[in-house]
This record gives C-alpha cells, structure tokens and sequence, in this order.
C-alpha cells in the first residue's frame, strides 16, 4: 500500500496522469478492509 502511495505522488509531483496508480491504492485500501462493496463499485 505503501508502495502505491508512493507511486501517485510521484506521478502527482511530476503532472503526469496519476489516475491508474490513485485506482490501485483506493482498491489496495479495500481489499485490506474487507470491503466487497467497495471493490465491486471501483471495478464499473
């Protein structure tokens, strides 16, 4: 999760598109919480 992190700052701080690495964090987030409902809405 760290990692993710990481990666969308780094993209944030150079104006590159961060949209990719901002879903893998969100869906980082929900895996680890258990959160099916969560998941299944960031996949539509």
């Amino acid at each position: 999760m760290r990692q993710a992190l990481d990666d969308y700052q780094d993209l944030l701080a150079n104006d590159d598109s961060c949209v990719e690495a901002d879903k893998r964090f969100h869906m980082l987030i929900a895996e680890a919480t258990g959160n099916p409902y969560f998941m299944e809405t960031k996949k539509n």
